[in-house]
């Protein structure tokens, strides 16, 4: 959104607000379109410091995401009781 917001702002309002979000995604998704760029050399370099603090940021995100989730699966391992019955499958119609 901030990236989003700055080039609205810096490259003359050329685009809508929703096309600058398009393309502030379909960058940091790596798809580059080509349909939508920076046109001034101020909102070049603001495409190139969000590009390089994205790849600072999602690693972390991602880090953080998959801890949380190893947690989550720790815990149902611990919950977990091994008992000696039988599983029964029932299928079909009644």
């Amino acid at each position: 959104m901030i990236t989003s917001s700055f080039l609205y702002y810096q490259e003359d309002q050329k685009y809508g607000g929703f096309q600058y979000f398009y393309f502030t995604i379909v960058t940091f998704s790596t798809v580059g379109f080509g349909d939508i760029y920076a046109e001034t050399e101020i909102g070049r370099a603001g495409v190139i410091l969000s590009i390089i603090s994205i790849l600072f940021i999602l690693p972390k995100l991602t880090s953080n995401l998959l801890y949380a989730l190893e947690l989550k699966s720790n815990y149902a391992r611990k919950s977990y009781r091994k008992t000696d019955l039988d599983h029964i499958v029932i299928s079909g119609d009644i």
